[in-house]
């Protein structure tokens, strides 16, 4: 399946109907829904697209199956997933119908269903407006969770790797790529980077502590708008902890993943679990990046100041880091 959604977004990149090929973030979510989504019709698992005859029911019959996905919480699915997988149905009536897909009567159905003027799209965005107020109403204790934290990263007997990750997302508000980081020395990493070879997660350190200490990211979510991130390690608490993982290890090699054998979910399941044994739960690093963004921006009077950047950055028509970058500050 993955190929052949793969040989599909290569197709409409070569039409010219995309410009770039889509992030394998993309990809393997679109793989995710359309795998459940079999398993729900056929009771079984399916990878290859022209086999999966269900999806020419019709789009009402579909979306009700949708609609009455269980979430996480055992709850019906939000709007916000709702949407992820008639996305993922479309990709997959593009796989089986690439030259007709728009004479698909599901086709055109799902698409007026989802069209940025429709009503499924103006409730979505009622709802992501209002996930603010929502996150803010059922949002743990901050001063708990940085208790619990400190305590356990000031315990000179605690594992590393745990505190590590807790000091990690305590400082930056990443996703879940962080358990994908591998160790590269400056050297290395500038010569991938002058190549245009890096295409995954990283953490860049010099010999000894003077040298720049930062994360570069290039294999996530947006990386298709965003390109190679790279942040600087400032923290005191963080670099130290840091050093202390990095130090013993060799660099460039297959063996110099910062956690070794961790994928994402485990790292879910790793800071969870850490969490849950505290008395707090469903603290994921999600969780703990909407805390960081909220402790900064969060107030109403930073709220009104980002309302009215956004108001100003529309009336001039440009963006708000534009506005920033090229009109704030300086004579």
């Amino acid at each position: 399946m993955e190929q052949q959604i793969r040989d599909m977004y290569q197709k409409r990149v070569e039409r010219g109907e995309i410009k770039n090929m889509v992030s394998d973030m993309t990809i393997n979510k679109h793989i995710g829904n359309i795998a459940i989504f079999d398993r729900i019709m056929m009771d079984s698992h399916i990878d290859d697209v022209s086999q999966m005859d269900w999806c020419e029911k019709s789009f009402d019959e579909l979306n009700e199956i949708i609609k009455n996905m269980k979430s996480k919480t055992g709850g019906t699915a939000s709007l916000s997933t709702q949407h992820s997988y008639i996305s993922s149905l479309l990709v997959l009536i593009r796989c089986r119908h690439f030259d007709d897909f728009f004479e698909q009567q599901n086709f055109k159905d799902a698409s007026l269903y989802i069209h940025k003027d429709g009503d499924f799209i103006k409730s979505l965005k009622e709802y992501k407006s209002g996930a603010r107020n929502r996150d803010l109403e059922k949002a743990p204790n901050k001063e708990k969770i940085d208790e619990l934290v400190s305590e356990y990263i000031n315990n000179p007997s605690a594992d590393l790797d745990m505190k590590l990750l807790l000091s990690i997302y305590m400082n930056h508000p990443f996703r879940l790529e962080v358990a994908d980081l591998v160790y590269l020395e400056p050297r290395q990493y500038s010569m991938m980077k002058n190549r245009n070879e890096l295409n995954g997660n990283y953490v860049v350190k010099s010999k000894g502590r003077r040298g720049r200490l930062f994360f570069s990211f290039s294999k996530y979510k947006t990386n298709g708008t965003y390109g190679v991130r790279e942040i600087d390690i400032k923290d005191r608490k963080l670099k130290s902890l840091m050093y202390e993982k990095l130090i013993p290890m060799t660099p460039n090699t297959h063996e110099s993943q910062l956690f070794e054998n961790m994928n994402r979910n485990q790292l879910t399941k790793k800071i969870m679990g850490f969490f849950e044994k505290r008395g707090l739960q469903k603290i994921t690093p999600t969780v703990m990046s909407k805390l960081i963004l909220n402790d900064e921006f969060g107030s109403d009077e930073a709220q009104k100041i980002i309302s009215k950047q956004k108001a100003l950055a529309q009336e001039r028509g440009h963006s708000v880091s534009t506005q920033q970058n090229n009109y704030v500050g300086g004579a």
